[in-house]
């Protein structure tokens, strides 16, 4: 396991341990380059358990608009970023 864990591009990662588990999914997420966007009515707290998963190349709000619905694009007028 020790020299496994030296090799480049190699994570050691155990189930039954649950070692590794969440830099797994952390370096998995960076390969694939995305981003999760959260979306919230005025008024209300974000669903932080429903994202919208983006790449990083397509993550503008016209994009989310287009991932929520083909037709929101067009009567989208406003969004409030952080």
């Amino acid at each position: 396991v020790d020299r496994l864990s030296r090799l480049p591009n190699s994570l050691v990662i155990s189930l039954g341990k649950r070692w590794n588990l969440d830099l797994l999914v952390e370096e998995i997420w960076s390969a694939l380059d995305l981003v999760r966007v959260y979306t919230k009515r005025r008024g209300e707290d974000p669903n932080l358990s429903e994202a919208l998963v983006l790449s990083q190349d397509h993550n503008t709000v016209q994009d989310c608009c287009r991932a929520i619905h083909k037709d929101f694009e067009k009567s989208f007028k406003t969004a409030l970023v952080w």
